[in-house]
């Protein structure tokens, strides 16, 4: 009975409103192509500029790389040839001289923190031409902990800029061309910066700057300490050899 009920029901419904049904495909035909033609009318969640253009971005590691070995060589370089036109001796009186009326230790340390918290126009490794000749934990412990930290402090200062209005007019123009590398890439970069003779601060302050999360910036910068262990012991092994 309910079930004759129903098909008279509907049977009136056409016979009363026979193109209800036309007029209500009709319109969801003309709403499907104007989406098609117009697709600002989806109501969907758009990702940012950068997040678009992550698929499409590639890096070259080999560039890099090779201006981090040549780098090294060429520091490895001058390094062996100073201390050769010096003379051992003579390098190890500079040296003695430095411990004794400067305290070189916490000269190694101000200028390694300066130089990796800052963007600084000089080499935090040029402190291995004194440090090499130091006792191997201390200069290691040294010259790490402070590396370390100028990073920490690097990545807080690249978070300050970004949020200074003068700044910004700059570090939005850095987030339009390297965000998406920085997104894409930003860990395994940090990591190279920590080991090779990369510009170290520069890379993290960037980091900061396009607000790659700390988690992800701040423990490559614990690589430091590994970059201080090899690097003390190729200028040791120099040292001793000349």
């Amino acid at each position: 009975m309910k079930k004759d009920k129903s098909d008279r029901e509907e049977i009136k419904k056409k016979r009363d409103f026979p193109y209800a049904d036309v007029e209500m495909k009709s319109s969801h035909d003309e709403k499907s192509e104007s989406l098609n033609e117009d697709p600002s009318l989806v109501d969907v969640d758009v990702p940012s500029s950068v997040s678009t253009s992550e698929d499409k971005v590639k890096l070259k590691w080999w560039p890099i790389l090779t201006v981090g070995f040549i780098s090294l060589l060429l520091m490895l370089s001058a390094y062996f040839i100073g201390v050769k036109s010096l003379g051992a001796d003579r390098y190890k009186d500079i040296i003695n001289w430095l411990k004794d009326h400067i305290g070189a230790e916490l000269a190694m340390f101000i200028y390694e923190y300066l130089c990796d918290s800052l963007i600084l126009p000089l080499s935090p490794d040029l402190v291995w031409m004194v440090g090499a000749d130091f006792d191997w934990w201390k200069t290691i412990l040294i010259v790490g902990t402070a590396s370390t930290l100028g990073g920490f402090t690097a990545y807080a200062v690249g978070i300050l800029f970004d949020k200074i209005p003068f700044i910004r007019k700059f570090t939005g123009k850095i987030e339009k061309k390297w965000g998406a590398y920085i997104n894409v890439y930003g860990v395994p970069f940090l990591i190279m910066a920590a080991l090779l003779p990369l510009p170290f601060s520069t890379i993290v302050t960037v980091a900061g700057i396009l607000h790659l999360g700390a988690k992800k910036s701040l423990p490559p910068c614990l690589l430091r300490y590994v970059h201080a262990v090899a690097y003390y012991w190729l200028f040791k092994t120099g040292l001793l050899l000349i």
